[in-house]
């Protein structure tokens, strides 16, 4: 029986059915009440399904898909697209479906008494906006007019007369009704809070909203490029006005006592953490003789800093499409232009006025600092997206299931070409309108930059971007800074462009300079890295070149030789703490491993300089003859066998075995297959004995056993048995120095001899240059 039952989804289905009947019917009134019946219908469904987590935060059930392939909220959004395509088809003749359809949002957003909607929610709601507008665009493109001749392609001029006229009625109720939303903020989260409320509930208040706002401000922008993409003038104009004008009077009751200077260094990721994470954040960035912001001026800072984030990226990606040219590069150019001179902006608020050149460049060095690229959770991250999502309307059809290259923009760092633009056009021909200065301040205090030194770092980083594109001489920024500054001679704002980075680095360099000279070496790093080092080298078996299974012991106290091995070019910044330079991740292991190897070399040094027994050989090595006394040979060395030969007669000799075509060894067992790396260049293994190639005389073979090194020994040192120290090169501005590895090293030796052939012509003449070559 409960199977028999319709489906939510299918009764909101029936429901969106009779309100499209209506818009048929051009009934209005009749429209309206069919409507408020679904909208009723989904409010309680909503309801129905919220909930709250254990730590209570707002959950819905409908966030749930289960074995569907949506989850039911996504289901329930999507009923209305076929009332908002239906409606669009209505805009010349009756202007009143829009009108009901533009305020379902806010409905929804009223939510039933005592139900708190969840963050996926009422994204899912404010989703429905960008629907809207794809309707309404829709509309725009095939109604727009299209001229052309029997030459040329036809190319789309707009709408006619009377369908502008109609959708120039239509549009400001729709943005009107999409900025209403923005006044449920303060109601729905609880912003008028008691005298007696704390700081800490006040600030949890605040940020409780920031989904909601982050979501309306994402697709007020998306809106927009969807109005430029598709070449609508008047929803590009309104909906340039509401992003400058945003978030309009949603915080016209807050305590906008913020911070004096950086205001930009407040990033949203503040608002994820208690009230004290954030004051204490403030008290760093501002002044300290002023008092502690109120938790509504850190919101209303970290907010509008947000607003700029996406105005930036908004207008640096206008300035890229209007590098295409056409109807629709020129739309994308005013639109830029207009969202940087602030146009349409309210003049009693407190980003009238538009952008700066200083604004602009502090804004684009904050959207570097605001998280890395697929970091999820991160501001920076949301940025991405937005980027991707507005930029993937330029997408190319492509085949489903084909393999293809996106030609499109998915993060920040492609919007390179727009940021140049941006900071190229409004720069000055002279000086840096304050941003030196702020630079200078931020570099010369660690705590300021929201990262320390690596946010400085990323800074430089990006500058040096800049001047790797530069360097390719890119056709198409000169288009771009003409379309934000028409009188603006391209060549001379790319100097200013350089001019200003350079001063910009210098400053960032010279105070990270004076900051890495006045800081000590680290000794927790250095232990740490010790300790690793030491741990590598004590691991069995050892690391030796030719030798294998070599076994590891603790040595007594004054026994072994000396050894030091040095990791030259080392940058003092990777030792300081915090880090003043970027060390891979695998560093220290980079480093334990090659100290691991160098201590091998030092053995195999060694064993390179013991005595050995000479023999006279029977040919060269590649002579059948020579390996048929072989055995006799091997029998007094012992197992395993091991023949070291010199590398270039590795190559004359046996380098031709495999891919000659009259082996001279055919008949003989040979194997190539390969050893470990650590144990050096294996070149071949001919009946049992595995021939290394090594940096030997020439005409010269050892003949020894790969167990006649038995063990290494290391016997303590300062810190342990391995010690380290960091040297610095000549010269007290000295950044750059040594990492200096110690140890004291026994080696145990077997008892077999090691034997010593003289191949051919080379070795009985005594060769002393080839010799000496190696």
């Amino acid at each position: 029986m409960r199977d028999d039952l319709p489906a939510p989804e299918q009764i909101m289905e029936e429901l969106a059915d009779r309100a499209i009947a209506q818009i048929d019917r051009r009934a209005p009134v009749a429209f309206e009440g069919a409507l408020d019946e679904l909208v009723r219908y989904h409010r309680f469904l909503i309801g129905l399904h919220a909930t709250e987590t254990e730590d209570g935060r707002p959950f819905s059930y409908a966030e749930v898909s289960g074995a569907a392939w949506h989850a039911p909220h996504i289901d329930w959004i999507r009923q209305y697209r076929r009332l908002f395509d239906r409606a669009a088809e209505r805009i010349p003749d009756e202007q009143r479906f829009l009108d009901a359809l533009a305020y379902v949002p806010y409905r929804l957003l009223d939510a039933e008494p005592g139900v708190r909607l969840s963050k996926t929610v009422v994204e899912g709601i404010l989703d429905l906006q960008p629907i809207l507008m794809h309707a309404i665009e829709a509309w725009v493109t095939r109604r727009s007019i299209i001229e052309g001749d029997a030459n040329a392609a036809g190319e789309r001029v707009g709408l006619s007369g009377s369908d502008a006229r109609a959708l120039a009625k239509v549009m400001p109720g729709m943005i009107g009704a999409w900025e209403a939303n923005l006044n449920t903020a303060s109601p729905v989260y609880g912003w008028q809070v008691e005298a007696d409320t704390t700081a800490e509930e006040t600030w949890a208040r605040y940020v409780s909203a920031w989904p909601f706002l982050r979501q309306h401000l994402a697709n007020t922008a998306y809106c927009l490029a969807v109005a430029v993409w598709n070449g609508d003038k008047t929803g590009a104009r309104l909906f340039r006005e509401a992003l400058v004008r945003w978030p309009g009077s949603a915080l016209l009751d807050v305590q906008r006592d913020g911070l004096d200077r950086f205001p930009w260094l407040l990033m949203p990721e503040l608002l994820e953490g208690a009230w004290a994470a954030a004051a204490g954040r403030s008290a760093r960035v501002d002044h300290p003789f002023l008092p502690q912001p109120a938790p509504g001026g850190i919101f209303a800072e970290i907010v509008d800093g947000a607003r700029q984030d996406v105005l930036l990226v908004t207008a640096s990606m206008m300035l890229v499409w209007s590098i295409g040219g056409g109807a629709v590069g020129d739309l994308a150019a005013v639109t830029a232009r207009e969202l940087v001179s602030g146009t349409g902006s309210d003049p009693t608020e407190p980003n009238a006025g538009g952008l700066d050149f200083k604004t602009v460049v502090e804004g684009l060095i904050r959207l570097q600092l605001v998280g890395e690229r697929y970091q999820d959770g991160t501001h920076g991250h949301w940025l991405d997206r937005l980027v991707s999502s507005m930029d993937s309307m330029r997408e190319d059809a492509v085949v489903p299931g084909r393999v293809y290259t996106p030609t499109t923009m998915h993060d920040r760092e492609q919007l390179v070409m727009g940021d140049m633009a941006l900071i190229a056009a409004l720069a000055p021909g002279e000086g840096s309108a304050g941003v030196a200065d702020d630079l200078d301040a931020i570099a010369a205090d660690e705590a300021l930059p929201p990262l320390g030194d690596r946010s400085l770092r990323d800074i430089l980083m990006e500058f040096d971007r800049y001047r790797h594109m530069l360097a390719t001489q890119p056709p198409g920024l000169p288009r771009a800074i003409q379309a934000l500054a028409p009188d603006a001679d391209a060549v001379t704002a790319i100097a200013n462009l350089v001019r200003v980075m350079d001063d910009a680095t210098a400053t960032i360099a010279c105070r990270r300079r004076e900051r890495l000279l006045a800081k000590e070496i680290d000794a927790p790093a250095m232990e740490e890295l010790r300790a690793a080092i030491e741990a590598d080298m004590l691991a069995e078996p050892a690391v030796v070149p030719v030798f294998d299974e070599v076994g590891v012991f603790l040595a007594d106290e004054g026994r072994g030789d000396e050894r030091r091995t040095l990791f030259n070019g080392i940058a003092k910044g990777k030792l300081v703490r915090p880090e003043m330079e970027q060390a891979s991740s695998n560093w220290t292991e980079f480093i334990a491993k090659h100290a691991r190897e160098a201590a091998g070399g030092y053995a195999f040094a060694v064993f390179a300089r013991m005595p050995r027994e000479p023999v006279d050989a029977v040919g060269e090595l590649d002579d059948p003859a020579f390996w048929r006394a072989m055995p006799d040979l091997v029998r007094r060395v012992g197992d395993r066998p091991v023949l070291i030969v010199a590398h270039q007669d590795a190559i004359d000799r046996l380098g031709r075995l495999r891919f000659g075509r009259d082996d001279p060894l055919a008949g003989f067992a040979v194997s190539y297959q390969r050893t470990p790396r650590e144990r050096g260049r294996h070149v071949v293994t001919i009946e049992g004995v595995e021939v290394f190639a090594a940096d030997i005389p020439r005409g010269t073979a050892w003949l020894t056993s790969a167990w006649h090194l038995r063990r290494i020994g290391y016997a303590p040192v300062a810190g342990g048995r391995v010690s380290l120290a960091y040297e610095l090169d000549d010269g007290a501005e000295a950044t750059v120095g040594s990492l200096v590895v110690g140890f004291r090293q026994v080696l145990e030796w077997g008892d077999s001899p090691v034997l010593e052939f003289r191949l051919g012509a080379i070795g009985r003449e005594g060769d002393a240059t080839a010799a000496d070559g190696e």
